[in-house]
């Protein structure tokens, strides 16, 4: 996290997540950032938590101040500025976007930009998490 805090997926069990990995150098990422930032207000009325994860290697000290200059401020943060959640779950390009269940028994990968603030792109969301 921001404090340098060591995060874990196994930490959030019980609460379902969609968990964004995205750089302030990748365009994709950053055009649906917004629609993003919208999503983590609608989400949390289901108790999904939106957690946007920066593999800049700057770590906070170059993603939030890019973040903040956008006006970004809904979703809950985190940092990969080695990669390792990025290896760990395989990415191989940006944005790529986690979805995983309370249980963390089932979990979907989307690869590339998605308008997630749309009522349908929403629907799917909840319909995949049975919501």
């Amino acid at each position: 996290d921001a404090n340098g805090t060591s995060l874990s997926l196994s930490d959030y069990v019980g609460t379902p997540m969609l968990v964004n990995l995205w750089a302030t150098w990748c365009a994709p990422c950053v055009v649906e950032l917004p629609a993003l930032d919208r999503a983590a207000a609608q989400l949390s009325k289901d108790s999904i938590k939106l957690v946007l994860v920066s593999v800049d290697r700057g770590g906070p000290a170059k993603a939030i101040p890019f973040l903040e200059q956008r006006g970004i401020n809904t979703p809950h943060l985190g940092f990969d500025p080695k990669g390792q959640l990025a290896r760990r779950l395989n990415v191989r390009g940006l944005p790529s976007t986690l979805l995983l269940s309370a249980d963390q028994s089932k979990a979907w990968l989307f690869v590339g930009p998605f308008e997630w603030d749309t009522p349908e792109v929403q629907a799917d969301i909840r319909r995949l998490l049975g919501k």
